[in-house]
């Protein structure tokens, strides 16, 4: 029942998603493998061809599902490297670092059935015919929530009871007065929580902030910071040609430094500018190929989102610049 009175709530706006002119053709569910899962399941495919090159936890849940998965490996030039695909099988294409967009036509031209991992890149357009994947957490401070947007005429008949997240979310609201560093033990205990749900409903909570994003704002700021640093670090990093050929107008999630350096991820966390490691355990993984193993290893994922001004690029920029 409807409650009135009381303690007023934590003050919200009710506007409209980013997405929304996909309600029609889209679902919002808990996590990014979820969504994968979904997409699986509505075009009945036989097997899911996963990257080696990403974390094993959405392979992992697929096979707990009972689908059958074919890992393939990229080139340096991340294109993908496939064998025996059929027209029974479908092909998760991640957009990495989300700077890969105008590849997206391509690889749905070449293998027709494609699911569009665009987790690391929620802003870039879904294609028609196509199902495409974005998560909600990787782009603003939000708990769970992905979106999966499938072919018009497709019909989705899930139905899910939606996650909570109030009870793992402190640590959204302690960042702000405490860092990220200090509620950081607390994220992944919410993390922790996700990787053991279920596939659900995205949650109410996540759903309400989401309506109170300024997308425009997100979008230029990530933007903006990226030329900064690419401006920047250019003549180190060792993908900036490749940078530079495929960014035409995409909004990434992270700058890709990547530079064969043992000491700078740890230098550049010991300053507060914390980089995780992607997908570790590739390192010493047969899945993997040499470039895969060269990625895991030294690819550091400079952040740049929409906390951040062009003083703080500057700063992280000196700061690399003076350890190389």
């Amino acid at each position: 029942m409807k409650e009135y009175g009381g303690y007023l709530r934590l003050e919200l706006n009710d506007n409209a998603h980013y997405w929304k002119h996909y309600d029609n053709n889209s679902v919002k569910l808990n996590s990014g493998r979820a969504a994968i899962y979904c997409a699986v399941e509505m075009g009945k495919f036989e097997r899911v061809f996963i990257p080696a090159y990403t974390c094993d936890t959405v392979a992992q849940f697929l096979i707990s599902k009972n689908i059958g998965v074919v890992y393939y490996n990229i080139t340096n030039t991340f294109d993908p490297i496939i064998h025996g695909f059929t027209k029974n099988d479908v092909l998760v294409w991640t957009n990495y670092y989300g700077i890969l967009s105008n590849k997206n036509k391509m690889i749905l031209k070449k293998y027709k059935n494609v699911i569009f991992d665009n987790t690391q890149a929620f802003f870039t357009k879904p294609l028609v015919n196509s199902y495409t994947v974005y998560s909600f957490r990787k782009f603003f401070g939000v708990s769970d929530g992905a979106l999966l947007i499938y072919p018009k005429g497709n019909k989705c008949d899930l139905t899910l009871a939606r996650d909570k997240s109030s009870e793992t979310s402190l640590f959204l609201l302690t960042t702000i007065e405490n860092g990220t560093n200090n509620s950081y033990s607390e994220s992944l205990k919410n993390e922790e929580r996700i990787s053991k749900s279920d596939i659900l409903g995205m949650s109410q909570l996540t759903d309400a902030i989401l309506r109170n994003v300024n997308y425009n704002q997100v979008k230029k700021r990530r933007r903006d910071n990226f030329e900064y640093l690419d401006k920047r670090l250019c003549k180190i990093n060792e993908l900036s040609d490749f940078i530079k050929h495929h960014l035409p107008s995409d909004i990434p999630m992270i700058y890709p430094l990547l530079i064969k350096n043992e000491n700078l991820r740890s230098i550049l966390i010991s300053e507060h500018i914390y980089v995780p490691q992607w997908w570790k355990y590739l390192i010493n993984s047969n899945l993997s190929n040499d470039f895969e193993k060269y990625l895991s290893k030294y690819l550091i994922p400079v952040p740049i989102d929409q906390r951040y001004t062009f003083e703080d690029m500057e700063m992280i920029s000196k700061i690399i610049e003076k350890n190389i």
